[in-house]
């Protein structure tokens, strides 16, 4: 049995999840008279937003990091700065798996595959020498 609120799995004995304090209803056992059939819902109230950490959200993820962007075109050739910027969401999701905050999910993996084949493509495109087309002679009258 499992958690109706957190999905969190369940002894048959326990009356309350132990992680989110969610009543335990089993539909086994007979219900109390003038117990509701169901655990009664619990009206969610909006929570505050903290002004501190969506000032947070939006300077250190967001802002710095573009401010940063055009700091390293002026050092670094463009191709290292733009493959940063793709790998980005790899490293996070790599470092979150790493912490143990997230769990790898197949999606993520291809997603990820995507992005390394698109790196590729941009590095393979600058080792390939360009062509110059010719432009066509005009024949003499």
């Amino acid at each position: 049995m499992y958690c109706i609120k957190c999905g969190v799995e369940l002894a048959d004995s326990e009356k309350v999840c132990p992680l989110c304090g969610t009543r335990v209803f089993h539909p086994d056992l007979p219900q109390a008279q003038g117990e509701p059939p169901y655990p009664p819902q619990e009206q969610a109230r909006p929570e505050e937003v903290s002004h501190t950490g969506a000032l947070f959200v939006l300077t250190v993820p967001t802002y710095l990091p573009n401010l940063m962007l055009n700091y390293a075109l002026k050092s670094v050739p463009a191709t290292v700065s733009s493959i940063y910027t793709y790998l980005q969401p790899v490293l996070a999701i790599a470092i979150s798996v790493g912490m143990g905050l997230d769990k790898l999910h197949a999606d993520t993996v291809i997603f990820a595959l995507v992005i390394f084949v698109g790196v590729g493509l941009v590095l393979r495109s600058y080792s390939v020498p360009p062509r110059h087309v010719d432009p066509p002679t005009a024949a003499p009258h």
